[in-house]
């Protein structure tokens, strides 16, 4: 799209914006959705903050260069009553494009590793056997389901070994012969010690997930699992999960 003029109506009289205009007035609209969409503060910091969010990670290089730009068409005097920069049509699209995602912010299931991709344990099913699948697969904790695909627990490396110790067990005894079902005692809780699972609707945001998050961690927990299911009951079948890493950017 070419952005060579567009015009406004002010107090009856059409006027005609450069591109440079155009672009400070997308960014100003930008940053006034973000702070009504994340409840940010509007003391300057909006658009560096939502810069920072997971959703937005695959763009931050991007807000940073509009930011930088803003700065600069803003702050900079203009030569010659021209601004020393123009934007193109491409980052004038892209604002536009933001402030369409920010207003309709990303659901979590857009984001979640969907059912037929995750890892489930039954409670018949060996010890052995999903711990080797969880570790060629790299993760320590997946959900254990029931016959209607529902979630009844978590399996998790964590559980083996409070089982193993409180029960005084060796781990050379860890054989195909133990099934989660004999350490279900320690698989059925959401919560242990400090890391709990959590259900969440399927159109639960990203941005209200990372706040959970976050907020866990200031109440000395950690959230291990995010378990979608439709509207976040925990008796309605499993459609996806998120890891804290699917979250919290760095």
């Amino acid at each position: 799209m070419i952005y060579n003029q567009e015009t406004q109506l002010t107090q009856g009289v059409i006027t005609r914006l450069t591109k440079s205009e155009i672009f400070l007035e997308l960014y100003k609209q930008l940053e006034q959705s973000a702070i009504d969409a994340f409840d940010l503060p509007s003391d300057g910091s909006a658009i560096s903050r939502m810069e920072r969010m997971a959703q937005f990670s695959s763009l931050r290089g991007r807000i940073k260069y509009c930011r930088e730009v803003r700065a600069l068409l803003q702050h900079q005097p203009k030569i010659d009553g021209n601004f020393a920069v123009i934007p193109s049509d491409e980052m004038i699209d892209m604002l536009r494009g933001l402030i369409s995602r920010v207003k309709a912010p990303a659901k979590c299931y857009d984001i979640a590793v969907k059912r037929r991709d995750v890892l489930t344990a039954r409670m018949e099913d060996s010890v052995c056997s999903i711990l080797l699948d969880m570790r060629r697969r790299g993760i320590t904790s997946t959900p254990i389901v029931n016959e209607n695909d529902r979630v009844i627990g978590v399996f998790s490396e964590d559980a083996v070994i409070s089982y193993l110790l409180d029960d005084g067990i060796g781990t050379e005894t860890l054989d195909d012969r133990l099934t989660i079902s004999d350490i279900s005692t320690y698989t059925t809780a959401f919560k242990r010690g400090h890391i709990i699972f959590r259900f969440i609707s399927k159109d639960f945001s990203v941005y209200n997930a990372e706040k959970l998050f976050y907020s866990s961690l200031k109440n000395g927990e950690r959230i291990g699992l995010l378990l979608l299911t439709e509207t976040g009951q925990k008796n309605e079948p499993l459609l996806g999960i998120i890891t804290p890493w699917d979250i919290i950017i760095p």
